[in-house]
């Protein structure tokens, strides 16, 4: 019986006929022997071995916290619209002619009367 193992072609997601690393191969290229964390890089085909404060930025990104450790995503609350009345209206305009005529229901309640 022939062995089909080395035959096969692994399909990437895009459908390409590249043969693809399996997981565990993947895991173990990852350790690198100074100790740190290394990510294979697709545009140089290589693996990048991350920093410290890399490594801290994935953990983050792991959490579902924010990238940036100084980002306060509650910042202290600006009151603008407070509930004190101010004495002087918001703006100088005059009021329009319209408030002082009665309206159409009300013209027809002082005729009728």
């Amino acid at each position: 019986m022939p062995d089909r193992s080395r035959s096969l072609t692994i399909f990437n997601h895009d459908g390409s006929r590249k043969k693809i690393l399996y997981q565990i191969d993947e895991f173990l290229f990852q350790n690198d022997e100074n100790g740190g964390i290394s990510v294979f890089n697709p545009d140089t085909r290589a693996y990048d071995v991350l920093n410290d404060e890399e490594i801290e930025l994935v953990e983050r990104l792991k959490k579902g916290t924010f990238a940036d450790a100084n980002y306060d995503p509650y910042p202290e609350y600006i009151d603008y619209f407070t509930g004190e009345v101010m004495k002087l209206p918001l703006s100088c305009a005059p009021e329009p002619k319209r408030r002082f005529l009665p309206s159409a229901h009300e013209y027809r309640k002082v005729i009728c009367d």
